[in-house]
């Protein structure tokens, strides 16, 4: 009995094994998001493969669905940053409608842009970005860069992918460059020269020159350069194509050089200053329980990028009403910019600091999307604390109840008058 159940589990091992390890098989080139919607995307192939610098290159994709269940209205947009360039005939976004459940294979989706290469672009790897839409997602999703290979037919050393940290760098920030130098030729080359050409950009080196030197490199071997780099605190918010060249000799004791160029993105996330700036109320400049009003709120944009597409919307709560729209789209704004949002209320029977919910949703220069939800406080007074500070005329109970005492004195004095007068009669 054991024995046969020993079988049966070693069986069923056989059997289970294959399909789980199978189960987790990607092929190279597929970026996937897992889940009940799972959307594949392959990067295909370029056409050539390599591009040379200057020519122009089709990128072809494939988008399978491997859920269970339908994606709805799928587009997809290309981020090309230097050396590529969009043609002008080809639209950034490609919308590839549905893709049903299981829609895989040769029932895929295929989709392409073509680009153009900068004459100077640094042969090797060059990252390339795209982001897709779903019908059912609120925001775009962006996927892992894909690389292209840039390379002319002839070259002897290549650069791979230039490393970056951080990605991007922010005015006053440092930043490290790594430069992957391969060569490709079947000799060594001696007195490799790397070279940045810093005249007119925004950067300084940072423990060391612009000028970094391999002594030898050895035939089908790779190395390293690595510059560290300060951004200025005044540097324009943009990406910066940088010059670069490499020099070296080869076996014949021939000198080239190779001129490219690569670029680094200076960036800072939008800063701004969103307050109350003032309130109008029909009874005085303060607000009362169960009264209307005029809150007026003030953005400033107090960062160096521009904010775009700026929208205030108040929402709602259950301490006040309101009574006008309750959003206002501003459009853009440029550093050092300042507009003002009003919104007509009607605050409920409250007292102290109601806390007004605003959500602020605008974009940077990147046209990325963020969404801010604020509280902005507003002091409302009962009415006895407004008279007491003296921010609305209160009743002066200490008047009347002297002018009623007069009043009373007079009264008194008349009728004592009358009565003394009326004894005399008699």
């Amino acid at each position: 009995m054991n024995k046969a159940m020993i079988l049966i589990a070693f069986f069923l091992c056989l059997i289970l094994i294959p399909g789980s390890l199978a189960a987790l098989i990607i092929s190279e080139g597929e970026q996937v998001e897992m889940g009940l919607k799972d959307l594949r995307i392959t990067f295909l192939n370029q056409d050539p493969d390599p591009v040379e610098p200057g020519e122009q290159v089709e990128l072809r994709f494939r988008a399978e669905n491997r859920g269970q269940y339908r994606i709805e209205d799928i587009e997809f947009e290309i981020l090309p940053d230097y050396p590529f360039e969009l043609l002008e005939t080809e639209n950034a976004k490609k919308n590839i409608g549905s893709l049903d459940a299981a829609q895989r294979g040769k029932d895929s989706a295929i989709f392409h842009w073509k680009l153009r290469v900068d004459n100077e672009a640094i042969e090797g790897d060059n990252e390339i970005e795209l982001k897709y839409y779903v019908e059912d997602r609120p925001a775009s999703i962006k996927l892992e860069p894909f690389l292209i290979n840039v390379k002319s037919r002839d070259i002897i050393i290549s650069v791979g992918n230039i490393k970056m940290e951080p990605k991007k760098v922010a005015p006053g920030q440092e930043i490290e460059l790594t430069f992957p130098l391969r060569n490709l030729a079947d000799s060594d080359v001696d007195d490799l020269r790397v070279k940045l050409d810093l005249a007119g950009f925004p950067f300084a080196t940072l423990g060391s020159t612009n000028e970094q030197v391999i002594k030898l490199l050895r035939r089908r071997e790779s190395d390293n350069v690595t510059f560290t780099l300060v951004a200025n605190t005044d540097a324009e918010l943009k990406t910066h194509n940088m010059p670069l060249s490499i020099s070296f000799t080869d076996k014949f004791d021939v000198d080239h050089e190779l001129k490219g160029k690569f670029g680094i993105k200076v960036y800072e996330k939008p800063d701004y200053i969103f307050n109350l700036a003032d309130v109008e109320m029909e009874t005085g400049e303060v607000f009362l329980p169960n009264t209307k009003g005029r809150i007026i709120a003030a953005f400033s944009n107090t960062g160096r990028g521009d904010i775009n597409a700026l929208n205030v919307k108040l929402l709602p709560s259950d301490k006040y009403s309101i009574i006008t729209k309750d959003e206002l789209y501003i459009g853009n704004l440029e550093s050092d910019d300042y507009e003002t949002a009003e919104f007509d209320i009607f605050v409920k029977k409250v007292t102290g600091n109601v806390p007004l919910k605003f959500q602020l949703e605008y974009k940077d220069s990147e046209n990325t999307r963020f969404t801010d939800n604020i509280d902005l406080m507003l002091k409302v007074y009962s009415k006895r604390e407004a008279a007491r500070l003296g921010l609305i005329k209160g009743t002066n109970v200490v008047g009347i109840i002297i002018f009623l005492l007069i009043v009373a004195g007079i009264i008194y004095l008349i009728f004592r008058h009358y009565k003394k007068k009326k004894k005399k009669k008699k």
